[in-house]
């Protein structure tokens, strides 16, 4: 399993940066700290913005792959991006992002820079 990181960056963005393989487990400890951050954000009255940088990710099973849909659907976020690169991650992310269904508040890139001005965007 990979070494993960969520935290609130500089520029007020919750980001989850994902590296190497992935289980159930880490993703459900990826999911439960980025909703801690969200439900904090709120609370404070701060935008609620989530980058999810999956620039280094390894593999990830078809049962983690669901859990993400789940999360991705459930947090109460204001808007979520998503940055990565290759067509395979890119391909996984837009079915992702289709199984979600908030085309408006969720986008990939493939540029970190991209992704950081479009979340900052009202």
């Amino acid at each position: 399993m990979g070494k993960n990181h969520v935290f609130i960056n500089d520029a007020g963005i919750i980001e989850i940066v994902v590296s190497g393989d992935q289980t159930v487990e880490s993703i459900d400890a990826i999911g439960n700290e980025a909703e801690r951050l969200v439900r904090q954000r709120r609370k404070e009255g701060k935008p609620a913005l989530v980058l999810d940088d999956v620039l280094l990710i390894g593999s990830v099973p078809a049962e983690a792959r669901q859990r993400v849909v789940e999360l991705a659907k459930s947090v109460n976020y204001q808007k979520f991006a998503m940055v990565g690169k290759g067509t395979t991650i890119k391909m996984a992310a837009n079915l992702l992002l289709q199984a979600i269904g908030k085309a408006r508040k969720v986008k990939y890139f493939d540029d970190y820079s991209q992704a950081v001005e479009w979340l900052k965007i009202k």
